[in-house]
């Protein structure tokens, strides 16, 4: 939940009587704002990892390289501050154009298969995005 989504229900009712006290509105204000202060985090968005291939979930960021997502959904890497539309590992993905679907090969080990790799598999996600 964001912190605009938050409400706290406050009503001030006088009756004829009932004296209006300054010093309860202003213990109640700053309570309040203590209040806000205390949950701010609440209202920001918390990050955290996903494989999307073996569906671990994580809080710290993995040791290979992480997708982000932009405005149009298209996903880029960022590896050492530089971003990248490809994956800037030692995987690579292909489409096979005889089986007419995709294909993974290592550049290292020369290796190819046809299941994407679990250190392709990682993006981050932020509380807005679920």
């Amino acid at each position: 939940r964001t912190l605009d989504q938050l409400s706290i229900p406050v009503q001030f009712s006088l009756h004829e009587d009932q004296s209006f006290n300054m010093a309860r509105l202003a213990t109640f204000v700053a309570l309040f704002v203590v209040g806000l202060v205390a949950f701010a985090p609440l209202g920001q968005a918390a990050d955290f990892f996903f494989n999307e291939v073996t569906g671990d979930a994580v809080w710290e960021a993995p040791e290979y390289p992480v997708a982000y997502q932009d405005e149009d959904a298209s996903k880029y890497w960022v590896k050492d501050g530089v971003a990248s539309w490809e994956y800037p590992g030692d995987w690579h993905e292909a489409l096979s154009d005889e089986h007419d679907t995709f294909y993974y090969f290592n550049k290292a080990t020369e290796e190819t298969q046809w299941e994407k790799p679990a250190e392709m598999g990682w993006v981050r996600v932020t509380d807005d995005e679920f």
